[in-house]
Parts: structure tokens; C-alpha cells; sequence
């Protein structure tokens, strides 16, 4: 929780009035704690267990350690080289045997390792606006802060380039690509945030979400087909719809944080299912004997991703995303299987990719 201004003044009262009787002794770390060195002195102790740039990582540390110990954890801001901490305290404490019972504890219990710095003061550790040093310290992991699932819908607008057609040996076609059709881009993913430990504490590159994501979408690619690759005999249309998913494993660094808003890359691999028919329809008074219906056909491709994103958190488990994607997709073709008079040799393959604008709700947690 967050230091309140009455609740600052509350302990500056408590612990001030202790002050000029006895000593307050902050411990920096819980493994230095484990280790204290007996003291026949009166005392008040506080462990600082850890601080952290964000307010958000402190406030699941203090949880974690407050689930596990029956002393007061709090949470006080400190500010160091211009940069705002927020410190975990725990505390007060009144012997330093209590003091070695309680990180012990919680050392057996989160499996902390810490390096820990040991500092004396003859004052209250709260009267203290700043730090002559800070300590960073990674929180304890914890399932439930780390797994994150989402749901996205958005759209996609397809793009693909002409494609060939081998009616014989001797002819070929081309489809002349006049139109992609856009349409409802739906996803679902979950995701893991690596490295929270670490990163959390940098000022850019500051999380890395690792993400399996599901995307679904469909469009017809339509055009002309000109008969022996020659203009003049433009003489029938066509139209190829597509329906196409992938499994993708997408890398979301997180770069750097601006009022509230994160902003992060997305890079991606992975798998597309893909499933494409083609018909043809006569124009210009064409016989509508020579256009070709070809059947439907499934291939797998490798996809990639490239995108970047903006994150708002709305709640302490949920935020709101926007994300941009650049999606290929690889050849997507009809088979060559005919359901007409007209035969071919080998069917078009058009190379696929789309653009994508993605609304996307996050839900962070899971199981512990």
C-alpha cells in the first residue's frame, strides 16, 4: 500500500518518540538480516527488503512478504539521483532476534537471495527524503503476477501481387490482382512476462512478454485474367476466396513508458493454416467453356510478424491495448483439381501478407 500523508505522520509520531530512548537500526536485505549479529542494545529495527522503480512490482513484493509474516510490511517512496523509489519496509521489530527469526522465515518461505548492505542510524528510517545509495532488489516469483491472456479483435487489410496460371505447355495465364478484400481480424493469446525481475528496473527495455498467439481472418482476392499474359485478351474474371489461421509466438518487448502509456515492439513467427478456391467467369462475350473452377486447397506456410503497440493499464490485472501488425503469410494457392472442362497445369500462388489494427484486452494472472 501506499504511504498516506496521516499514515506518514503517524509513524514519524511512534517511532520518533522511541528514537530518543534507543536506537532504530535498518537492515538492507533479508539475507543480512538472517545473519545479524546479537545486540544486548535497545533497539527498533527495520528490514528493508527491497526497492523498485515501479509502484506496481513494489506492491506485489509487499503481498508476498505480508502473506508470510505476521509484522507490518509497508511500502514508503524514496527518491534517489533524481529517480522515485519505492522502498518495502518491514517493521518495526524489537529485538535482533526477531529480526533474524523473521528473515529467516521469509527466506525459507520466497527463497530470496540478496545482496545486503547494513546501515546504522540514531534516528527514525522515515525521516529520511532520500537515500545515498539505492538498492534494487527482484521480487519473488510469483505465477499469478506473470502469466498474462488476452482477447483481441481488429481488422486486416490483405495485400498480394499477380499470379500465374500454366493452362498448357504452351499457355499462360496471368491474374491480374485488382482488389483484396478487408476483413475482422479475431485473436486470442497467452503470454508470460520474462525477466520482470531484471528489466523492471531499467528505464528503457523495461518487461518482455513472451506470447502464443491464435489469429483468424478471410478475404477474396478478385481481378482480371488475361489470357496468355497479354492485355488484349482480357477475357475472364476472377475471384480466389481465403480463409486463413496461425499460431504465432510473438516477442513483445516492452522500450519505454510515457505518462502512464507503455509502448512495445512485437516480433513474431510461426505457422498459418491456409485454405484458398479460385473461379473464373467469362467477359467480353468470352465462351464460358474456357474459364477454370478450381477446388479448394490447404497448405501450411511459415508466418512472420512485425508490429509495435501502446498499453494502458486500466485496473491492477487488466490494461487495454492498441497494436499495429505487419503479417506474411507466404503463397497461398487453389488446387489444381478442376470442376470444369478447363484443365490447368499448374494453379496461381499468391504471395499474402496484411496490415492489421488490433484492439486487445489484457487479463494478467493465473495459478500459484
Amino acid at each position: 500500500m501506499k504511504w498516506t500523508s496521516i499514515g506518514f505522520s503517524a509513524l514519524l509520531t511512534c517511532t520518533s518518540a522511541s528514537a530518543f530512548a534507543t536506537h532504530v537500526e535498518t537492515i538492507h536485505g533479508l539475507e543480512h538480516a538472517k545473519n545479524i549479529s546479537p545486540s544486548s542494545e535497545a533497539h527498533t529495527f527495520y528490514i528493508y527488503a527491497g526497492s523498485f522503480l515501479k509502484h506496481e512490482n513494489a506492491l506485489r513484493y509487499q503481498k508476498s512478504l505480508q502473506a508470510k509474516t505476521n509484522h507490518k510490511v509497508d511500502i514508503a517512496e524514496r527518491v534517489s539521483h533524481q529517480k522515485k523509489f519505492y522502498v518495502v519496509i518491514i517493521g518495526p521489530l524489537a529485538s535482533s532476534a526477531e529480526v533474524k527469526k523473521t528473515a529467516t522465515a521469509l527466506l525459507s518461505t520466497t527463497q530470496l537471495k540478496h545482496d545486503v548492505i547494513k546501515k546504522k542510524n540514531t534516528a527514525s528510517p522515515m525521516k529520511s527524503s532520500s537515500m545515498k545509495a539505492s538498492f534494487v532488489f527482484p521480487r519473488a516469483l510469483q505465477l499469478n503476477d506473470h502469466w498474462m491472456w488476452s482477447l483481441a479483435l481488429g481488422n486486416s487489410w490483405f495485400q498480394t501481387r499477380n499470379a500465374t496460371l500454366q493452362i498448357t505447355s504452351d499457355e499462360r495465364d496471368l491474374a491480374v490482382v485488382s482488389q483484396s478484400t478487408n476483413n475482422i481480424l479475431y485473436s486470442a493469446g497467452m503470454g508470460y512476462h520474462a525477466f520482470s525481475d531484471q528489466l523492471a528496473q531499467n528505464k528503457y527495455f523495461t518487461d518482455l512478454l513472451i506470447q502464443l498467439n491464435y489469429y483468424y481472418s478471410s478475404s477474396t482476392v478478385k481481378g482480371n485474367v488475361w489470357a496468355f499474359e497479354s492485355i488484349n485478351c482480357d477475357n475472364f474474371l476472377f475471384k480466389a476466396p481465403m480463409r486463413t489461421s496461425r499460431l504465432m509466438l510473438d516477442l513483445k518487448p516492452e522500450l519505454f513508458t510515457y505518462r502512464g502509456f507503455n509502448s512495445y515492439g512485437i516480433f513474431g513467427a510461426g505457422a498459418s493454416w491456409n485454405k484458398m478456391s479460385y473461379t473464373e467467369s467469362a467477359i467480353n462475350g468470352t465462351d464460358p467453356i474456357g474459364a477454370a473452377t478450381l477446388q479448394g486447397h490447404s497448405n501450411v506456410t511459415v508466418a512472420y510478424d512485425l508490429g509495435v503497440g501502446i498499453n494502458k493499464p486500466i485496473t491492477k490485472n487488466i490494461d487495454a491495448s492498441i497494436e499495429y501488425l505487419y503479417t506474411s503469410l507466404g503463397n497461398i494457392e487453389p488446387s489444381i483439381n478442376s470442376l470444369t472442362q478447363q484443365s490447368i497445369v499448374r494453379a496461381p500462388s499468391f504471395s499474402m501478407q496484411s496490415q492489421s489494427v488490433l484492439a486487445r484486452l489484457n487479463w494478467r494472472g493465473g495459478w500459484s
